[in-house]
């Protein structure tokens, strides 16, 4: 290979090229029975809080992924614990491990105190204030 091109001379992208590595990506799933007190949002770390349900979080939901009644009781979650981690917008390992944070975070608190966790993980990736782009896992 030279100059960045192989053999059949298609050219190589750069390392870090086309990731976007200053976005911030959103992972969250939602929780049952979670008293916020009248709060919007509770922080417990720099990356984990407590959130809401909100315009935002709602519209990562999917028709094509969840079933009607699935859809439908996302609404009703108390809150969602949200991890926020600046990482690549593109799917990569190491968003798998924005999601393994998350789950290890959600184990944590069923240790504590068993609580009813909605079954989905969401990921949003915000490139500025009003943008993000959204997917949802089971």
């Amino acid at each position: 290979m030279k100059n960045g091109k192989s053999a059949s001379g298609s050219t190589r992208p750069k390392e870090g090229e086309g990731e976007l590595m200053d976005s911030v990506v959103w992972v969250f799933a939602g929780l049952e029975n979670v008293d916020m007190s009248g709060q919007e949002e509770i922080a417990l770390t720099d990356d984990f809080a407590l959130k809401k349900p909100d315009e935002l979080l709602l519209s990562c939901r999917d028709r094509y992924s969840m079933s009607g009644n699935d859809f439908r009781q996302i609404e009703d979650v108390s809150c969602f614990l949200l991890r926020r981690e600046r990482g690549p917008s593109l799917r990569s390992p190491e968003r798998d491990r924005h999601v393994s944070r998350l789950q290890d975070a959600l184990l944590a608190f069923q240790a504590i105190k068993p609580l009813h966790i909605s079954g989905f993980t969401f990921q949003t990736v915000q490139f500025a204030p009003s943008d993000a782009k959204s997917g949802t896992s089971e």
